[in-house]
């Protein structure tokens, strides 16, 4: 959709960063997601409201993982305990 070299610049690192695949392993509809615009709008989407968390991604979701009805698991791989979530989230 958009041609070689602005793929190459401007998404082919961040499609590997955030699948952890290479581009030509996902299906194009990964990408097409991706808005394309002619005009100089600066905004991600074209919606009339959007926003950013005022202090950042981090800090909110710093505050999403601190909530008390939120467990962190780390070192886990949710494949091995797959049942024990499924059954949490029933």
């Amino acid at each position: 959709r958009v041609g070689r070299e602005l793929f190459e610049a401007l998404f082919e690192g961040y499609t590997r960063k955030q699948w952890d695949h290479e581009p030509r392993e996902l299906d194009a509809l990964v990408t097409a997601r991706i808005p394309v615009r002619a005009d100089h709008d600066p905004r991600y989407f074209g919606d009339r409201y959007q926003a950013l968390p005022s202090r950042g991604y981090a800090r909110f979701v710093a505050v999403l993982l601190g909530h008390a009805n939120i467990d962190v698991a780390l070192g886990v791989d949710y494949f091995d305990e797959r049942d024990f979530f499924d059954a949490q989230c029933a």
